[in-house]
């Protein structure tokens, strides 16, 4: 299973730097079947004057899935990096495992895979470890 997470973020959402922790490659070597092969979640966090809607697509014959996970950007200008992950941890689970359980995806064990993905994220966003590079980053964007 490929797992890519990428950011369409407003820059004071420091959505960037909380994600720097995550490493998706854990995925790459789980098979939960051909009925998903690829997984693209864009952390979507913009102004809302800009109107941005969720966007959802899946194409049958890559067996490729893409998903937006909206985020408020209220919510993360003035968090603290740990809020900030705990809240994408949060958003990105409760938004794929609507979105893919709504679809049907015969050959794809999806239970299996949102236990996977939440193991793994819950690691890496939330453990031990998921602070080491915060000592590096500013906590909130100047003048905010």
């Amino acid at each position: 299973m490929n797992l890519n997470i990428l950011c369409d973020i407003n820059w004071e959402s420091k959505i960037d730097h909380a994600v720097k922790v995550v490493d998706t490659t854990v995925m790459d070597v789980r098979d939960y079947g051909d009925g998903l092969k690829k997984l693209v979640v864009i952390l979507n966090c913009r102004d809302p004057e800009l109107n941005y809607r969720q966007r959802i697509r899946f194409s049958k014959t890559e067996g490729t899935c893409y998903i937006d996970v909206m985020l408020k950007l209220s919510d993360f200008v003035r968090s603290t990096h740990i809020t900030r992950r705990k809240k994408i941890y949060d958003e990105l689970l409760d938004q794929v495992s609507k979105t893919i359980r709504a679809r049907k995806l015969p050959n794809f064990r999806i239970e299996d895979f949102l236990v996977d993905l939440r193991t793994d994220l819950d690691i890496q966003l939330n453990g031990a470890e998921s602070c080491r590079f915060d000592s590096s980053r500013l906590e909130v964007a100047a003048g905010y």
